[in-house]
């Protein structure tokens, strides 16, 4: 039984997925990155780092872990 526009043809997606798909992602990374800068300014007085030790995570190193594969792969 064959769909049209199925992608087992090796066709290019739909247009209209990826512009929804690409918004999806760039609103995770809007969002993403506006949580983490309430964050910083919520947390200013709080220090997590132990004396004596580095942090694990400077920054933005592992946003892309934090704010977008953990809600992606549900």
């Amino acid at each position: 039984c064959r769909v049209e526009g199925s992608e087992e043809d090796g066709e290019a997606p739909v247009p209209v997925t990826a512009l929804t798909t690409l918004f999806s992602y760039g609103l995770l990374f809007a969002f993403g990155h506006f949580r983490d800068f309430f964050r910083r300014i919520l947390d200013a007085g709080k220090s997590s780092n132990l004396k004596g030790y580095a942090p694990i995570c400077l920054g933005y190193e592992d946003f892309y872990t934090r704010r977008l594969y953990l809600r992606i792969q549900v």
